[in-house]
Parts: C-alpha cells; sequence; structure tokens
C-alpha cells in the first residue's frame, strides 16, 4: 500500500506524507498508531491478528511490552477516528484474535494533485528541523551495539525531521541476565517546545526510538520495555540510579524542541 492515498468516510490517509487527514484538517498521530491503521486498510474487511501485527510491527526478538504497544496504538486511533469499541464503525475488535477494519475504503481522487501542494504548504508552516546529536559513551567494550545504536539515532532523528539531543550513558548496574544480553533504557523524551501539547511527539519518539533500537540487533542488545521507562517521565532521579532499577546498563537520554 505504500504511496497509496486512501479514503473512508471524512478520512484521508495521505501514505506519502504519513498524515491523517478529516474534512482536508491533519490529525494528530502518533508514528505507531499510523502504521496499524496502514496494516489494517491493507485489508479492509479482513481481520488482521495480533500475531501479524507482532510481526510486522515488532518482531519476535525485540523486547518491547507488544500488547501494551498494540492497545495503546488501538487507542489512540478510535480517539482520532471517534470510534467506539463496543459500537465500532471503523476498528472492530474480534477478542483474542486481533482487529478487523469494517468501513468501505477507496482510493482518494485527489491524492496525486494535493500531495505537492501539500507538502509545501507544511514546510512553510513549520520550517524544517535541524537535528543535533550528541552521543557520550563513557567506557564499555560493546562497540558494535553501540555503533547500531548510534545508526538507529541517526535514522529516527532524520526521518521524524525532529530537533534533538541526545546524551548516551553508560550505566553502573547489576549483572547481566541469563541470555547475556547487554541492556539499554530508553527513557521517556524531554518535551522543550514549551507547548505542553506536543507531548504526543515527544511519546511518539521515545515509542519509536525503542521499537528502532529493538529490532536492530536483537541477538546482542536487550531494549528495556516502554511500560517500564514511562514510569520515570519527569523523574528527578539520576540516570545511575535509574539504569540500577531498571537492571540496565546503558541509559538514553532525548528532548525534543522546535
Amino acid at each position: 500500500m505504500a504511496g497509496i492515498d486512501l479514503k473512508f468516510g471524512p478520512y484521508e490517509l495521505k501514505s506519502r506524507v504519513r498524515q491523517l487527514h478529516k474534512h482536508g484538517v491533519k490529525l494528530r498521530l502518533r508514528p505507531q498508531s499510523f502504521r496499524v491503521l496502514e496494516i489494517l486498510l491493507e485489508r479492509p474487511g479482513d481481520l488482521v491478528t495480533r500475531e501479524e501485527f507482532h510481526q510486522q510491527l515488532w518482531p519476535a526478538d525485540t523486547f518491547v511490552d507488544f500488547e501494551h504497544g498494540l492497545n495503546t496504538s488501538v487507542k489512540d486511533l478510535r480517539s482520532a477516528l471517534n470510534d467506539s469499541a463496543s459500537a465500532p464503525r471503523y476498528i472492530e475488535t474480534l477478542p483474542k484474535l486481533g482487529y478487523r477494519f469494517i468501513a468501505t475504503v477507496t482510493p482518494s481522487e485527489t491524492a496525486a494533485t494535493t500531495a505537492a501542494p501539500e507538502g509545501a504548504a507544511d514546510a512553510a508552516e513549520n520550517p524544517p528541523n535541524r537535528a543535533a546529536v550528541e552521543i557520550v559513551t563513557t567506557q564499555g567494550p560493546q562497540v558494535r551495539v553501540l555503533r547500531w545504536a548510534m545508526l538507529a539515532v541517526a535514522a529516527v532523528v532524520l526521518v521524524g525531521g525532529v530537533t534533538g539531543y541526545f546524551r548516551w550513558t553508560h550505566s553502573h548496574t547489576r549483572s547481566r541476565p541469563g541470555n547475556g544480553h547487554p541492556m539499554l533504557a530508553v527513557l521517556p523524551f524531554e518535551n522543550l517546545t514549551g507547548d505542553a501539547t506536543q507531548d504526543y511527539f515527544s511519546d511518539g519518539m521515545t515509542e519509536e526510538m525503542i521499537a528502532q533500537l529493538g529490532r536492530m540487533d536483537p541477538d546482542h542488545l536487550g531494549v528495556i520495555a516502554r511500560t517500564s521507562v514511562m514510569h520515570y517521565k519527569h523523574s528527578d532521579e539520576q540516570v545511575d540510579q535509574i539504569g540500577r532499577e531498571l537492571g540496565a546498563e546503558y541509559v538514553l537520554e532525548g528532548s525534543v524542541r522546535r
């Protein structure tokens, strides 16, 4: 479905720019929630099992809380679509199985003509952000893991178009788990935009960073689940203390600003 714009009801999904619109107005949607909607729209009317979501969004060896991530994404979608789990118009829940998109889906007739102007309008309203990335390493022999992590950080920053400051800190923690993987905790990104309504974006970046790093090299790197790290949002605890509490040898901090 890559590159195809679709319509259902008053909504239009624009795959090229990864946006969801209602009557031409762009809606706020987390990156993971947008991807869940794309997967549902690839097979309207068909059941998409939880296992299929898991395979497409979080590979089997990714150390993330899959159930919570999927439930949160569907809840986010229903909020954006003004949908209801008990009386669904768009997303139907099939208990213990998965989800199904039940509305009529059609290709967008204006996709070809609106993609370029809309992108230009967004660029005018939101000038491109610059990404400032700083990664600080302190001891530790896992050079290969650090290299993968730095690539993932750069990829997420460039794709997301976010101005970020990242500090990579080695934390002295208890011994590694039985699988021998060094463990990494991605702390909730701090929203430095001065606008509390942008918390959804910083939270989305945190979730995306966890997903990217989790599937980068699962044989050599474990990533702490989102549900565990979100407890430390706005926490005043020191990084070393958080690392010890989570059992993480590495802690990644990030902030988002315009």
